[in-house]
C-alpha cells in the first residue's frame, strides 16, 4: 500500500479578458492541498500509453476522494516541480480507496 508522503497543491486555471484591451490574463487558483504518493509509470503503462500520449507520464496516488473533480486543465505543484494533469483520476483496483492521477512534468516556460 502506498504511503502518502508528499503534500501537493492542486490548482485550476482561470482566464480573464480585459474588456478594454482584449488582453487575456491567466491565473491559477488553489483548489485543494492533499497528501499524495508519487510514482513513475511502469514500463507496461508507458508502452500502453505510447499509442495515445506523445510524452512520458507519472502518477500521483491519493486516498479517495482527494482527486474528486480533477480534470486535465488542472495542474499539481510539488515543491519546485509543476505537473500537468493528463487525464481523469483512475481507480487503482488492487488498492481499495486509492485513486491514481496521470500527470506529466511541465518544463520550460
Amino acid at each position: 500500500m502506498p504511503v502518502a508522503d508528499r503534500r501537493v497543491t492542486i490548482q485550476s486555471r482561470t482566464d480573464t479578458t480585459d474588456e478594454t484591451t482584449g488582453i487575456v490574463t491567466t491565473a491559477w487558483a488553489t483548489v485543494r492541498v492533499v497528501w499524495v504518493h508519487f510514482r513513475s509509470a511502469t514500463v507496461r503503462e508507458f508502452n500502453e500509453a505510447g499509442a495515445t500520449h506523445a510524452k512520458a507520464f507519472d502518477f500521483y496516488e491519493a486516498r479517495d476522494p482527494d482527486f474528486d473533480g480533477m480534470v486535465p486543465s488542472m495542474r499539481v505543484l510539488d515543491g519546485s516541480h509543476t505537473y500537468q494533469v493528463e487525464g481523469l483520476p483512475l481507480r487503482d483496483r488492487p488498492l481499495k480507496h486509492w485513486s491514481m492521477l496521470p500527470v506529466s512534468e511541465v518544463t520550460g516556460g
